[in-house]
């Protein structure tokens, strides 16, 4: 350790560890140096550091490959994060971790198993992972998200976000979803400034990035989104969700090619992808082509009876063609089964064309949005 003001060497040591002790070893080297540098531990950090715990190689090569397919954000590689930290989890049951990771992947599947299915999964996952570790900052942060997106308690919310930032200033994903809050309320400085955050720990999350360009979106700032969500794809070119995000922000400036073909980029990566299909369906009737577009529409309608499709996916092109009746039907169709995706109503400007109507209103107070 050496303080490079001065170029002093302040304290050196050398430590050989079992492989399992790997977690061990980090707490131990973090108490000295904060010891040597004198740091003042808070009583949290040190509860911390007494919750470290012996980890089996293989547990832990499970789970950091379950983070990896997590962090793809496609059907496929949740499906994969999900059996990783399963597997986990069976090879040690008191493993924390395992259980807030089964928590975040069933958080962004409520489109394979609804979210009367899912989310009430990620919310016992996380619960199991804080009796299994109550400082653990992963397990709070998947809590806080499950609390926001489908029991809409915006103060329980917040707590648990608060609480999991309180644990580990430095985890990323609590910043990250922390910012999606913020942008749900309508508070997009708060949530840019979280985001930063995040980005600040992780430079190279995509996902971040997207959620970035997603909420300069929300804000209606367009071009600043479309340099953001163009960097999210520089690092990962193959999640649907910023592809769509890119169309939507070409459709709203009026680049209705831009925007097609982006939305066809996404459906490439992931054919069954609703919320693509809708913005194709918004070009289409954007475009003049309102045949196309309730054609998309109505095939979205018909799948929806075998598999899950959100409704406020086809709300979106029902809003674009200027037929508020069906809009709304659909919207209240994805309130009542709870589609987190809705949740960003208040803010949405693919819904710019409804806002006059006193429905809207009633929407967002089913919401918990407005009083």
């Amino acid at each position: 350790l050496v303080d490079a003001a001065t170029d002093r060497h302040v304290w050196v040591d050398t430590y050989e560890r079992d492989v399992r002790d790997v977690l061990t070893l980090q707490s131990d080297l973090a108490r000295t140096i904060a010891r040597e540098v004198k740091i003042q531990l808070t009583p949290q950090e040190q509860a911390g550091f007494a919750m470290v715990q012996r980890i089996e190689p293989d547990v832990q090569e499970a789970y950091l490959r379950g983070r990896y397919y997590w962090n793809k954000r496609t059907e496929d590689g949740l499906q994969k994060a999900l059996a990783y930290f399963e597997h986990a989890a069976a090879i040690d049951p008191t493993f924390a971790r395992a259980y807030a990771g089964q928590a975040d992947v069933y958080s962004f599947l409520p489109q394979a198993m609804l979210p009367s299915t899912a989310y009430p999964k990620a919310k016992a996952a996380a619960t199991k992972a804080l009796e299994l570790n109550p400082t653990l900052a992963e397990a709070y942060t998947s809590l806080a998200f499950a609390t926001f997106a489908y029991d809409r308690d915006w103060p329980g919310a917040e707590a648990a976000f608060q609480r999991a930032l309180q644990l580990n200033p430095g985890y990323e994903t609590a910043h990250h979803w922390y910012g999606d809050y913020f942008v749900v309320m309508g508070r997009f400085d708060e949530a840019l400034a979280q985001f930063e955050l995040a980005r600040a720990i992780d430079p190279l999350s995509s996902a971040v990035r997207t959620s970035i360009g997603g909420s300069l979106y929300h804000a209606h700032r367009f071009d600043e989104a479309i340099v953001h969500l163009r960097a999210s794809l520089d690092i990962d070119p193959g999640n649907p969700a910023t592809h769509t995000f890119l169309a939507a922000c070409y459709e709203r400036k009026g680049m209705l090619s831009e925007a097609r073909a982006e939305a066809r980029r996404a459906l490439e990566i992931e054919p069954s992808y609703s919320y693509a299909l809708a913005e194709l369906g918004r070009v289409a009737a954007l475009s003049g082509d309102r045949t196309e577009a309730r054609r998309i529409a109505t095939g979205l309608t018909a799948r929806a009876r075998q598999e899950r499709i959100p409704g406020d996916a086809i709300a979106y092109i029902y809003a674009a063609l200027g037929d508020k009746d069906r809009a709304f039907a659909f919207l209240d169709e994805a309130e009542q089964e709870r589609w987190p995706n809705l949740l960003w109503a208040k803010v949405a400007p693919e819904l710019d064309q409804l806002r006059a109507d006193p429905r809207f209103d009633d929407l967002l107070r089913k919401l918990r949005l407005t009083p």
